[in-house]
């Protein structure tokens, strides 16, 4: 950790141009981007979780994660475990299935902005995405069952620990409701910002036209990879396997973001990495059978 702060440090004293424009670019994606599409799912999560307990309480619930895109996933699979909800298998199987761009975002940005395809072929690519996300996350659950890594569901606090929102007025409640979604959304606009200026930093180091470059820069940070797919010399089968498989991972930006939701339970991050890149083998493999050879 000690090296690396000092590299990063010498890169802004070095390569402040740099820098300053992966900070600007992290600031204008965080404001005009993440805060407009996820802050109000986030309330209305929120809203919904502390008004119909028991509905939030259901693994069903757990899918409205597939709506808000990352980190909004973790953070319904992160409340449930530290209840005693979940058992680490089934948490580690949700979090790679709902945890995931949202639909707007690969449907709207990535398929007709980025891939400019048609909007049935758009719906098909996110089921692809869906389904890779449901195969993957299936196989490495139940090889955490197997090898014996499922914990008791005694963990967490209890439901009843929480403070009904009964007891509260509907404006102290909004007031937390909206005040936990605006800790939650600045938390990922920070690490959107760290991530971009890595972003910079590998662009110096890579060309942003290659295969090898723009998988580089997906898998740091989603957005900024699928904006240099659009330019890229590349067919357009191969920007889709390759937008198919950066979307699946969803880069260490939006890990580090389920990290963060996470820190409050006790699900390391490790399972969850692996989850998400042999969702990308299998996201590309599918884009790559349906929309390549047939």
């Amino acid at each position: 950790m000690i090296v690396g702060s000092l590299l990063f440090i010498g890169f802004l004293l070095f390569c402040p141009e740099a820098a300053i424009s992966g900070s600007k670019y992290g600031c204008s994606l965080w404001i005009f981007e993440l805060i407009p599409t996820l802050l109000p799912f986030f309330i209305a999560l929120n809203f919904f979780r502390l008004q119909l307990k028991k509905a939030s309480e259901h693994p069903a619930f757990l899918l409205l994660g597939l709506l808000c895109g990352y980190p909004a996933g973790a953070d319904l699979v992160s409340k449930q475990y530290e209840k005693g909800l979940l058992t680490t298998d089934k948490a580690y199987f949700y979090l790679g299935f709902v945890n995931n761009p949202s639909p707007m975002f690969i449907m709207g940005y990535c398929c007709s902005t980025i891939l400019n395809v048609s909007t049935p072929k758009a719906i098909l690519f996110f089921l692809t995405l869906v389904l890779s996300a449901f195969l993957g996350s299936f196989f490495v659950s139940s090889i955490l069952k197997i090898i014996g890594r499922n914990k008791n569901t005694s963990h967490g606090s209890s439901p009843h620990n929480e403070c009904s929102p009964q007891k509260l007025p509907f404006s102290k409640l909004m007031d937390k409701i909206i005040l936990d979604s605006f800790i939650l959304i600045t938390k990922i606009g920070g690490y959107v910002i760290l991530f971009s200026i890595f972003a910079c930093f590998l662009k110096m180091l890579l060309p942003t036209s290659s295969l090898f470059g723009i998988a580089c820069l997906g898998s740091m940070e989603i957005t900024t990879g699928m904006s240099y797919v659009a330019t890229a010399p590349l067919s357009l089968q191969i920007k889709e396997v390759l937008s198919a498989s950066i979307l699946a991972f969803g880069g260490l930006c939006a890990a580090a973001q389920t990290s963060s939701v996470l820190s409050q339970s006790e699900l390391p991050i490790f399972p969850y990495l692996i989850n998400k890149l042999i969702n990308a083998v299998i996201a590309g493999s599918l884009v790559y059978l349906l929309f390549c050879i047939f």
